[in-house]
């Protein structure tokens, strides 16, 4: 709280009842302190609330790495946590209004193996990568369907690989590169030098418009400490690790974004994914010590490779494409399941690859100075400079890239075993929605849009309108008692993405609460460009319009049911005909002000019946409590808080 003329932030059961938020409410974790000026005279304290399996430690690193927040202040359920501090982490006493003052550890500091470990990114990012402010992570990370499993990526290991690139159309390589790669996924970092590379080269690392293609041998570094991306390279392509024959050094912050986690692609955690175990295949591993007969019974050598067994997973991304992980079977004397072929999506931004590791071996505890490199050549006199867009212009805008590697529902289902001797995979119930036509209740079509969502649809012939109503059922209501901000974007086709890949705007209908406390039902023409532009924006930069006021939009109704705790928005939309299918997504968010969201699904809404005389409310009433089945499918329709360098940046993280 302060005055005009400046004052004194004061957080705690004073503040907190001044706000009506209640200090020791559940879902309260604390504040996200901001300085304002320079002098740190003036702060901004903001409320952030836990969300799903989070924990106060993740909520306060999402305060200081993706929210921009100087501190995070502990309140509510987060105010006195034996079990946070047992963890390790970093409290203060003299906290403003008594409360715990978590300062996470520097992203990547050297050491690393104290503070936070096992937290994931949140949203689609933990899919597969650690939280940026995690220290690391454990092979028996407690509570987590991997704990202990012997399928997971060694914690410290190293690897020759080969990448090839092979095109959407054919058969054809476009693009092969070889390097090494370390892991100490223990501290969160990796480093990967690359040697060669010839082809067209991909998207996500290509430095020019015009360095499309190469054909050379030259050494770069890749170095990647929690929260950020350095990239290095030599003069004369030199070896080894003198700093004096550095050319360049560049960073990038990949925001939410840390390391790869060495189980990502045995479970299903994070949002937007999915897993799929397939079992054991034998499969061809490059290499010749394996002989083969040919035509004329004499032996030779096998050109394709020698056989291994190996277990297989199937892991699903964002863009609903998936990897395949094959991890050798047989294990030798040191007892490591290793990985030994990946099969990576372009995921839009260029062609499928093919990722080969061998000569793996482990790394020891002292093995930490080579990803310190960047740090040896500024305390030589070097520089690193920033390589985000800001003021150096954006990356060429590219097509989207198709993939073979496209999640199809003709043999798609979840399967998540890990191998754990802890976890306990839950009972296959089938699946959460069938595929089946939309059942008709009453006089209009029910839809089951997601979990706890439900949609009903019918088409008035007279008003030339489809009348839709989408019911938000179970919300978790943010710390200050506000819902969370509610969106329906209608798709031009099937992909489920966040914005059309033509380039073009997506079509939004979202549920904001106002400066009023009031719902208000909003228009919203969402570019490709709000993916990278910091969505918490005010309403008023963000082009919002009354849903009423656009013409094509009439009945427009908001209710809100404290008791069920849920919202339903109903409208009429004007088309020509009833439409034989619409492609919608539907989002939850995090909190009240439109940004990131927690949960987000496709579906498709298939039937139209006519709609009933009068205005419907009744059968709109018994529709909305119905549970029938339609076909949908579970996806996100983009990470909205990511920018084109985040989404790069973590694509090249995994390879």
């Amino acid at each position: 709280q302060a005055n005009g003329d400046g004052g004194t932030l004061s957080i705690g059961s004073e503040a907190s009842n001044y706000c009506a938020m209640p200090a020791s409410g559940e879902k309260l974790a604390g504040w996200c302190v901001t300085k304002t000026d320079a002098g740190g005279t003036m702060v901004v304290a903001s409320p952030m609330t836990m969300s799903g399996d989070m924990s106060c430690a993740a909520v306060g690193g999402a305060c200081t790495s993706f929210a921009g927040g100087d501190a995070f202040v502990n309140d509510g359920a987060c105010a006195s946590s034996d079990e946070e501090k047992d963890a390790g982490k970093e409290w203060t006493a003299d906290a403003v209004g008594g409360g715990g003052m978590f300062n996470p550890p520097a992203a990547g500091a050297a050491g690393g193996s104290d503070g936070i470990t096992c937290e994931i990114a949140p949203g689609p990012a933990g899919a597969a990568h650690q939280a940026p402010f995690s220290s690391g992570y454990r092979s028996a990370c407690p509570g987590t369907p991997t704990e202990s499993s012997p399928y997971q990526w060694p914690l410290r290991w190293t690897a020759d690989v080969e990448s090839k690139s092979v095109s959407y159309t054919s058969d054809t390589t476009t693009y092969v590169s070889k390097s090494k790669v370390w892991y100490r996924l223990d501290k969160n970092w990796k480093r990967m030098d690359s040697y060669r590379q010839k082809g067209v080269v991909p998207f996500f690392s290509r430095s020019t418009e015009d360095d499309d293609f190469v054909d050379k041998t030259e050494r770069r570094t890749m170095i990647h400490r929690g929260g950020k991306m350095w990239f290095l390279t030599y003069n004369n392509d030199t070896l080894g690790d003198d700093v004096s024959n550095i050319k360049d050094c560049g960073w990038l912050d990949l925001s939410i974004v840390g390391n790869i986690r060495p189980d990502w692609y045995l479970d299903a955690r994070g949002g937007a994914t999915d897993a799929q175990y397939i079992g054991n295949q034998h499969v061809y591993y490059p290499g010749a010590d394996g002989v083969a007969v040919d035509g004329n019974g004499d032996l030779e050598e096998l050109t394709v490779g020698s056989p291994r067994l190996v277990k297989q997973w199937r892991k699903k991304d964002f863009a609903s494409q998936y990897f395949t992980m094959s991890m050798k079977e047989h294990t030798g004397d040191d007892g490591i399941h290793w990985p030994l072929i990946l099969n990576i999506p372009g995921e839009g931004f260029g062609d499928d690859m093919l990722q080969f590791y061998s000569n793996q071996e482990l790394l020891s505890e002292d093995f930490i100075e080579p990803f310190l490199l960047d740090e040896a050549f500024e305390a030589a006199g070097g520089q690193c400079i920033d390589l985000r867009p800001e003021g150096r212009g954006e990356r060429p805008e590219m097509d989207y890239v198709p993939s073979n590697l496209e999640i199809d529902d003709s043999f798609w289902s979840t399967n998540v075993w890990t191998g754990s001797p802890v976890w306990e995979p839950p009972p296959k119930d089938g699946e959460d929605f069938a595929d089946s036509a939309s059942a008709i209740v009453g006089d209009l079509a029910t839809t089951d849009a997601g979990p706890s969502t439900v949609v009903t649809s019918c088409y008035d012939e007279s008003s030339k309108a489809v009348e839709l109503s989408i019911t938000y059922s179970d919300l978790t209501a943010g710390s200050d008692g506000s819902v969370p901000w509610l969106g329906l974007s209608f798709r031009k086709d099937e992909q489920c993405v966040m914005t059309p890949r033509d380039g073009s705007d997506a079509e939004v209908a979202l549920v904001l609460t106002d400066e009023f406390g009031a719902l208000s039902p909003l228009h919203f023409m969402m570019a490709p460009s709000t993916k990278g532009a910091g969505m918490a924006a005010g309403r008023n930069t963000l082009g919002y319009t009354p849903l009423e006021d656009k013409g094509e939009y009439t009945d427009v109704k908001v209710t809100h049911s404290d008791e069920k705790d849920s919202v339903t928005l109903k409208f009429s939309k004007a088309m020509d005909s009833a439409p034989e299918i619409m492609h919608l997504t539907y989002a939850i968010g995090s909190s009240s002000t439109f940004g990131y969201h927690n949960t987000r699904t496709c579906f498709d809404v298939e039937a139209f019946p006519a709609c009933p005389s009068g205005d419907g409310s009744s059968a709109s009433a018994a529709g909305m409590e119905s549970s029938g089945a339609v076909s949908s499918y579970s996806a996100m329709f983009g990470l909205a808080s990511a920018m084109l360098v985040v989404g790069v940046a973590a694509f090249a993280s995994i390879n």
